[in-house]
């Protein structure tokens, strides 16, 4: 129940996934943090990609330095409660 509050708490998650990680764990992060209701900005993958048309509130973005400023800045833009309803809407 601890776990869960503390996700709760988080406003943005942002996953950067080294290729090593790429398929083993990349995925259930972003699920898990689906799951509570936090955005996330994180690499693109295949397994990202599908969640992220499936519904799930995620930034996807390619590994370069520019790609990761525009996606942080773009999110950043945003006020807590548009970044709340972004995550709310997409849980269903």
């Amino acid at each position: 129940e601890m776990y869960r509050v503390a996700l709760s708490e988080i406003d943005i998650a942002v996953l950067p996934v080294s290729t090593e990680d790429r398929i083993t764990r990349s995925w259930l992060r972003i699920l898990e943090f689906a799951a509570a209701g936090v955005p996330v900005i994180g690499s693109t993958t295949a397994e990202s990609y599908v969640l992220t048309q499936a519904g799930l509130p995620m930034w996807n973005v390619e590994s370069n330095h520019r790609q990761w400023v525009k996606a942080l800045r773009a999110v950043l833009s945003y006020d807590d409660i548009e970044l709340k309803y972004f995550a709310q809407a997409n849980r269903e």
